[in-house]
């Protein structure tokens, strides 16, 4: 896993705990982390997350209280 992980770049259509522990190991190694989520399980990749994205209008909100950002929509 420490090989493969500074390598990805993007993840997309992932389970909550694979978002956390990617969140996680990136961080330990010193690279800056963004993640999106609308969830009550992204909630603990938000918060470990140097900038977390929450969804304003579908997103639950407990995911928008561990963002950073909450992106609206009109």
């Amino acid at each position: 896993m420490r090989a493969i992980i500074p390598k990805i770049q993007l993840m997309a259509r992932s389970l909550p705990l694979d978002k956390h522990t990617l969140v996680s190991n990136l961080r330990k190694i010193g690279e800056v982390v963004v993640v999106t989520g609308d969830g009550i399980k992204d909630a603990p990749a938000l918060h470990e997350a140097d900038i977390g994205l929450a969804m304003g209008i579908a997103g639950i909100e407990v995911a928008k209280e561990n963002a950073d950002v909450i992106i609206m929509d009109r």
